[in-house]
């Protein structure tokens, strides 16, 4: 066996090592013990490199809930959701109104929608792996790819410089004009052809999400 003196201490690693190392613990008790137990996190992606985030949400929030396990977390990180995955989502967002944090969504129903495209979302998440950024954003702005998706960026970012030129009480104009998108927490999305446009833009009214669809035509 190896000697003490040799060993590293686990608060000599990084937070994210050792996130990942409590994780795994959590994870082997819950395999050997044969009680279902209930699983609180908060923001378990903290930490976290962001493909760290995707494996932890995979390999241990979903395998835990699939053993039967009761899982409840919050996270702002979009690697840790699946918006085909909706039955067990609680979305709150900030009204601006009444400046307080509302319940936009919650529906522990199984939507007809996700049945249809069971097959079919595996397909759009691999060619739009962003998708997930719809469930976090106030807006949606579904164009038809990534051509598309700099031109109304650059489009968005210009016309907003131009409104806010005269403004005094805006002092770098340039960085909110670049920044402006991200602060109104507006996602614009590829979806890659319009039957995909079609499905994702379902799939925004049913999570009850402001969208535009632009498609082109010949």
């Amino acid at each position: 066996f190896p000697s003490h003196d040799n060993q590293v201490p686990i608060d000599h690693f990084g937070d994210g090592y050792i996130a990942m190392f409590v994780m795994a613990v959590i994870q082997a008790i819950a395999e050997e013990d044969d009680d279902k137990c209930l699983f609180l996190f908060e923001e378990p992606e903290s930490f976290l490199h962001e493909n760290h985030q995707e494996y932890f949400y995979k390999m241990v929030l979903c395998k835990l809930a699939e053993r039967g396990h009761q899982v409840i977390y919050t996270t702002h990180s979009d690697r840790m959701v699946d918006i085909f995955n909706t039955e067990g989502l609680i979305r709150l967002e900030f009204d601006d109104k009444t400046e307080q944090t509302i319940k936009k969504y919650n529906n522990p129903v199984k939507h007809s929608l996700l049945e249809e495209i069971k097959d079919y979302n595996s397909f759009i998440k691999t060619i739009e792996p962003n998708l997930n950024r719809i469930l976090f954003s106030k807006k949606v702005i579904l164009v038809e790819g990534p051509n598309d998706l700099m031109v109304y960026k650059y489009l968005i970012k210009k016309r907003v410089r131009e409104l806010i030129e005269t403004r005094d009480d805006i002092e770098d104009k340039d960085r909110y004009a670049d920044t402006y998108l991200s602060f109104k927490n507006i996602a614009i999305i590829p979806h890659h052809g319009k039957h995909t446009a079609y499905v994702i833009g379902r799939l925004c009214k049913h999570l009850k999400l402001d969208y535009f669809i632009i498609v082109t035509g010949k």
